[in-house]
C-alpha cells in the first residue's frame, strides 16, 4: 500500500466519522451505550428453563427435555 493511498483512505475515513457525528447530532443522539440493567439481565436468564440433562446427553448437544422437535410436534397435534 502506498503512502498516497494510505493517505486518502484516512481522509475518507475521517470524513465518514464527521458525517456520522453530523447525523447523529441531528437526530438528538448524544451517545449510545449497550448496557444492560441488571435486573433486565436477571428477568431473562429466570426464563431459562432448568437444565436437567446428563452430562453425556450436554455433550453430546441433546435438546433440553421439553424442547426438541418430538416434544414441539405432539404438542401442536
Amino acid at each position: 500500500m502506498s503512502r498516497p493511498h494510505h493517505t486518502d483512505c484516512k481522509r475518507r475515513r475521517n470524513e465518514d466519522n464527521r458525517a456520522m457525528s453530523a447525523a447523529k447530532a441531528a437526530a438528538g443522539i448524544k451517545y449510545i451505550t449497550a448496557r444492560v440493567d441488571a435486573d433486565t439481565i436477571s428477568a431473562r436468564l429466570a426464563e431459562i428453563p432448568p437444565d436437567t440433562r446428563t452430562l453425556t446427553a450436554r455433550l453430546c448437544g441433546d435438546p433440553l427435555p421439553g424442547r426438541d422437535a418430538l416434544s414441539k410436534s405432539g404438542r401442536q397435534a
